[in-house]
């Protein structure tokens, strides 16, 4: 048995936002003193993720914004399981010393720190413009712009029926900025997995149980990825097979880069700007280090080239989680096609063959210029008659 050690505990000092996971000794006096000190720091905290047994003890998961080293002192902890400490998350986060806004104290720096906060929020306060971030809200803060800001992250985001233009310390509109800023800052530190040397491959059998999914010839499902990727789902250095829209980037940020950065943002659809296999990559990262996001929704991915924008279709609650799936294996990009398939309504023209309808639902409108219903129909007859 051993006690939190003075490292940990050094920092513990400073505002922990992240999960912290312990290995708790099972007996009631250990369970009084977790629970205490769960009580008296509850207001920073979440909840409880998990609790197990674990060989006659119990692991406790919290997800966290800040701990209090004396207490913790007090719990007999056997072993540090894991502990996420995000110094990037922590210091994203705005820290206001009084109420800002209509009725507030509003001090200079509270006031700068909000309207940072807000400036990496402008997607969700449309048409909200980046606010100059000088501290004053003017002689009449109910025309401020900040104030504006506010009253509207508070309609939008916490949905209030009468928002009141106020951040009070620690108070649902200051937590609910801090959530979102916490979000936006993990999503722009999202990082592409590593490559993997030892893919499994897919099989026979997994077409067959893709085909019995959807109802449709095996013949059908593998016309679509010769199409789509000539079959492959990987590139040689073990990244899953891309495709950069420069087209789709403009759109899905507004235009912002088009000017600054033409090769990976263009107002329209421009076949030169292709680099073509794994040189894709490059694009990709040069789009993520202006808009992480928005870069993998603009990339189609795998064997079955699915847009990232689609990751919801594909059976996924982000596009980050739909990347890491790419990543990992072609049967999870078989499963994400099956996914989109079906929630597209698309499986009953994989069963009827009728390519042009698929081809509209699978690639868009403008199919036809690159006659994808033709190709998919000669890739359906070289496989069905083998």
């Amino acid at each position: 048995m051993k006690y939190l050690n003075h490292h940990f505990l050094e920092m513990l000092n400073h505002k922990l936002q992240g999960m912290l996971i312990l290995l708790i000794k099972r007996d009631i006096n250990s369970f009084r003193i977790f629970l205490k000190l769960y009580k008296n720091i509850g207001m920073f905290c979440v909840g409880f993720l998990t609790m197990k047994t674990s060989r006659g003890n119990v692991i406790i998961s919290l997800n966290c914004q800040k701990l209090i080293p004396k207490k913790l002192k007090k719990l007999q902890i056997l072993s540090l399981i894991k502990i996420n400490y995000d110094k990037d998350n922590t210091m994203s986060s705005i820290k206001i010393t009084q109420a800002v806004g209509l009725g507030g104290a509003n001090n200079g720096n509270d006031i700068k720190a909000v309207q940072t906060g807000l400036n990496k929020l402008l997607k969700f306060i449309p048409p909200t413009k980046s606010l100059i971030v000088d501290g004053r809200l003017g002689s009449k803060p109910e025309s401020a712009k900040t104030v504006a800001a506010i009253k509207l992250f508070q309609s939008k985001v916490l949905n209030m029926v009468r928002p009141d233009g106020k951040i009070d310390v620690n108070g649902r509109t200051h937590r609910k900025l801090n959530e979102k800023i916490i979000a936006v800052s993990s999503k722009a530190h999202f990082k592409l997995p590593v490559a993997s040397s030892e893919i499994q491959k897919i099989s026979d059998s997994d077409y067959l149980d893709i085909a019995n999914q959807l109802g449709c010839k095996v013949a059908a499902v593998k016309a679509v990825a010769d199409v789509e990727s000539s079959g492959d789902a990987f590139f040689s250095n073990g990244k899953p097979k891309i495709l950069f829209e420069a087209h789709i980037f403009a759109r899905l940020t507004n235009h912002k880069y088009d000017q600054s950065h033409p090769s990976v943002s263009s107002r329209t659809w421009n076949r030169s700007l292709y680099t073509g296999g794994s040189q894709e990559y490059a694009r990709l990262e040069i789009a993520m280090s202006l808009d992480t996001s928005e870069a993998l929704k603009s990339t189609s991915w795998g064997r079955f080239q699915i847009m990232g924008f689609n990751y919801s279709e594909s059976g996924f609650t982000s596009v980050e989680a739909f990347v890491k799936a790419m990543f990992s294996s072609e049967r999870k990009q078989l499963d994400a096609f099956v996914s989109f398939v079906k929630n597209k309504g698309l499986e009953k023209y994989l069963i009827t063959l009728d390519w042009a309808s698929f081809a509209k639902g699978y690639n868009g409108s403008q199919y036809e210029q690159n006659k994808y219903d033709i190709k998919l129909q000669k890739a359906f007859e070289k496989y069905d008659k083998k």
